[in-house]
């Protein structure tokens, strides 16, 4: 078995390492690492089952010849499969014959979240929190659309099933938790960056169920869905990379390449990690004056180093 692993890791590097940032093209090399990676971490947790076969997923070909855009892809989860081996990892409440409109997906990822907006005119499924001190309210939602009745006609009753209350002021929203919460519902709710940014979601609805996808569970019907997109449309998705879709494309292909890494070492160490600078890891309030000498202290090391002042523009 550790030779296998070994294998699906070395494999899966290539391909990462091999793919460059022609978005024609990257799909196919993306995908592959990530089908490797997954078999890799499915061995690693149940050394003792076989891999499935298949992809897991079937594409939905008839809506690919038609569509004008790429969020309107659907997909569908099959018995078995690659896919379902993931699945199996991250523990996410999907099963076989539940679709996807990839429109959806690309909702809940957080790294999406600007970008998302910025194409559909409409605030996405997951929410920039704001971390709040000396108040009843944990977060504040950072949003980007000033007009919330949208915010407050989506249905959040998974946050009531866990603890959580939205409640919107004026222009603002918060999130709180009750006494019923736990650390251990984090999971149901709440994602992160590689940077330690906190989000919260409004799951999708798949199959009348509402449902807060992983985010590798996300990347990987994305690269999947491209890459078939690459295989068997080629000139619709060049079409798709000429349009208004390039920014989440472009978004998904090249910078979250490192995203998807970081997730596969979570799922192969079963352990979280966070990239930070060291005026994040201190205290939020921290005193004014000692940040202006910590940004000073930087600011002259820089003019040694280089003879540039990163003070002016």
């Amino acid at each position: 078995v550790a030779k296998k692993i070994k294998s699906h890791i070395d494999q899966a590097n290539s391909f990462f390492l091999g793919t460059n940032d022609n978005v024609l093209t990257a799909p196919l090399s993306l995908f592959y690492a990530i089908q490797n990676y997954t078999k890799a971490t499915f061995l690693v947790n149940y050394p003792n089952l076989s891999l499935a076969g298949a992809h897991g997923i079937d594409f939905d070909n008839d809506v690919a010849g038609q569509v004008n855009e790429v969020g309107q892809i659907k997909c569908k989860i099959t018995n078995k499969g690659t896919f379902g081996n993931l699945v199996t990892v991250t523990g996410d409440d999907l099963h076989a014959s539940d679709s996807f409109v990839m429109k959806d997906i690309f909702s809940i990822i957080p790294e999406l979240r600007e970008t998302y907006y910025l194409r559909y005119f409409e605030e996405p499924n997951v929410f920039l929190l704001r971390k709040i001190k000396n108040g009843r309210s944990e977060y504040e939602l950072i949003l980007q659309d000033e007009k919330i009745r949208s915010i407050r006609n989506r249905d959040f009753q998974i946050f009531k099933k866990n603890g959580l209350h939205l409640e919107c002021a004026g222009q603002k929203c918060y999130v709180w938790k009750d006494i019923t919460y736990s650390e251990g519902k984090d999971e149901q709710i709440f994602y992160s960056d590689i940077y330690g940014n906190a989000y919260c979601t409004d799951p999708i609805n798949v199959n009348r169920r509402a449902v807060k996808i992983s985010k590798i569970v996300s990347l990987y019907l994305c690269y999947y869905t491209f890459s078939m997109l690459v295989r068997y449309y080629p000139d619709k998705w060049k079409v798709f990379c000429e349009s208004s879709d390039i920014a989440i494309i472009r978004k998904l292909l090249i910078n979250c390449r490192r995203e998807m890494i970081v997730e596969v070492i979570q799922l192969l160490s079963g352990k979280k990690y966070f990239f930070s600078t060291i005026l994040e890891e201190m205290d939020a309030g921290l005193d004014e004056r000692r940040l202006f000498k910590l940004i000073k202290d930087e600011a002259w090391k820089e003019y040694r180093r280089t003879g540039r002042n990163p003070l002016l523009f």
